[in-house]
């Protein structure tokens, strides 16, 4: 990127102009230098916050998304770039080594190559690590790589693995990027739901690109090939962090940080509305409902009472569904005691007891159905009931429903908020607070829709597993969200 004439006096427009295709370079490339403009330069020409300092090479730069890929040259020729191009990948990549166990390579300019490589990962998002890796792939490959993109069980013990694209957009995505570095390659970007994909089933590959994190991987991958009589794949391990050079301290410390950037991106979008509502014409604008909904424990009760201090109305549906039994002299009691019979029943007070209830719906899918069949009717008619009342003070309504998108009240509502947390998690809430037993709150936790389901069809998505205090901050960011764009 080369600036000329560019100064204190350069008007405003300009300088966003310049920052915005900084920015976007930073997305597309995996390298940017700078000439004719140095850090401090930038500094006092609101290009970006860098801080000011006499250094040549800059690697602190704060411009989005990709800071550490900049750097700043200052005023130098053509030739100085080139050179200083050539210094800055061996400063970049030198670290990556290969380890070679097998295949048939080529050399070509100190650089061992292969016909057929091979990498994998779950790539939910193309980030720096991800770029690093793909750039060290594509130059060891002389014809045809191959990349495994994982999906199906592979994910499921990832961070908020629900929140991770569908691999058909994954894939997708990796492809873009790989046409983009390097277009005269044959890529076979494939979905893979175990450790060793392609490797096991095509002969011909010769190399796997890895991070030292998944060197094990690979190990076990050649354990593989060799009980088929194949020829070992060899390991280029490329090594993300060992560069503990001076100079270039904080570009590595920010890639350290951006060995976590796909879980962390997973949950920078808790919070925000990631898939906009579609205006819903069948109900009336105002007041403004938003159905808040998951799973057993997931913490959404917490979410509808602090949205409630928020100054938003809130109606929780499972105490409306108390209330629909709760007389003993009411219709729904009397079917639910009817279909379910009296051992349901409090021997001193006659109201149904909950636990006893739910003993038995918990455990039987169908008996399930059965009581929510009989109670929904009744609880609809409830919560409009309140509705009507809440929507003289209140512009939005928080409605709490458990069953919100098995009870197919989602076209009651503008927009579905989630919340959820790891079935482990909800197993382990619901022991500690019920005193249930294991196998009990398993059955509990199991009987319900689970969270990639309940998120497909959600605006919005909040997780508690942390301290409530970032539960809070979610939420915060979600309704000026809300404010700033729908109401």
């Amino acid at each position: 990127l080369e600036f000329k004439n560019f100064g204190a006096a350069t008007s405003e427009r300009t300088r966003k102009q310049a920052a915005r295709k900084l920015a976007r370079l930073t997305t597309t490339c995996s390298m940017v230098v700078v000439t004719g403009m140095t850090a401090t330069t930038a500094t006092k020409t609101t290009i970006t916050n860098a801080p000011s300092s006499s250094s040549q090479w800059r690697t602190s730069c704060t411009v989005a998304p990709h800071p550490e890929m900049v750097r700043w040259s200052g005023h130098l020729n053509f030739k100085s770039i080139l050179l200083s191009l050539m210094f800055l990948d061996r400063l970049l990549y030198a670290t990556a080594t290969a380890v070679v166990s097998g295949g048939s390579s080529t050399t070509i300019g100190g650089s061992i190559m292969f016909k057929n490589v091979c990498l994998g990962g779950t790539f939910d998002g193309i980030h720096a690590g991800h770029k690093l890796l793909f750039n060290e792939a594509t130059r060891v490959c002389k014809e045809r790589l191959v990349v495994g993109v994982t999906d199906g069980q592979m994910i499921r013990n990832k961070i908020l693995w629900e929140l991770i694209m569908p691999v058909e957009e994954r894939i997708k995505g990796v492809r873009d990027y790989l046409h983009t570095i390097n277009p005269n390659l044959t890529y076979q970007i494939v979905p893979i739901t175990d450790l060793y994909g392609p490797t096991i089933t095509d002969k011909e590959l010769e190399c796997i690109v890895v991070s030292e994190e998944t060197v094990k991987g690979a190990n076990k991958i050649n354990e593989a090939r060799k009980d088929k009589s194949w020829p070992e794949l060899a390991v280029h391990v490329v090594d993300l962090i060992q560069d503990t050079n001076k100079t270039n301290e904080e570009a590595m410390k920010r890639l350290r940080e951006k060995k976590v950037s796909s879980s962390l991106l997973r949950v920078q979008k808790l919070g925000t509305i990631m898939n906009p509502p579609i205006p819903n014409n069948n109900i009336p604008k105002h007041p403004y409902l938003i159905g808040l909904t998951g799973g057993i424990a997931s913490g959404k009760t917490a979410i509808g009472r602090y949205l409630e201090t928020k100054g938003f109305g809130y109606i929780n549906y499972d105490l409306l569904g108390h209330k629909t039994y709760q007389d003993t002299n009411s219709p729904v009691y009397k079917e639910i005691v009817d279909y379910f019979g009296e051992g349901i029943l409090n021997e001193t007070t006659k109201q149904i007891d909950r636990a006893s209830l739910g003993k038995i719906v918990f455990s039987d899918k169908e008996k399930l159905e059965k009581l929510n069949s009989i109670v929904w009717p009744a609880i609809f008619k409830l919560a409009d009931e309140q509705i009507e009342e809440l929507k003289v003070k209140h512009d939005v309504i928080i409605l709490e429903n458990a069953l919100l998108v098995e009870s197919e009240q989602v076209k009651r509502v503008h927009q579905v908020w989630t919340a959820i947390v790891p079935p482990e998690e909800a197993i382990k809430r619901q022991m500690e607070s019920r005193g249930l037993s294991r196998e009990d709150a398993e059955k509990r936790v199991n009987s319900q829709t689970d969270n990639a389901t309940r998120v497909k069809t959600s605006n919005a998505v909040f997780c508690t597993l942390w301290e409530p205090e970032f539960t809070h901050k979610q939420v915060d960011k979600c309704v000026q969200e809300l404010k700033v764009k729908y109401l």
